[in-house]
């Protein structure tokens, strides 16, 4: 059900145990990708490696209120 999602600043996730979060930016060494700043819907901010980023099994919130008024 829970997916590998691309990281896009300014969207909101949701994990699995229902927990919103948010893109907040993206940082950089060169031209790769390297850590994410996330903020919790409670406003605690984290910082999360990219590698790290694509094992928290993550929907972004978008597609679950769409999957929801759809009925699946």
């Amino acid at each position: 059900m829970f997916s590998t999602q691309e990281p896009v600043p300014g969207s909101w996730y949701v994990n699995r145990t229902g927990k919103l979060m948010k893109v907040r930016l993206m940082l950089y060494r060169g031209r790769r990708r390297r850590a994410l700043l996330i903020e919790y819907l409670e406003g605690q901010c984290q910082i999360v490696g990219i590698d790290d980023w694509y094992r928290l099994q993550l929907h972004r919130r978008d597609a679950v209120l769409e999957n929801r008024r759809q009925g699946l």
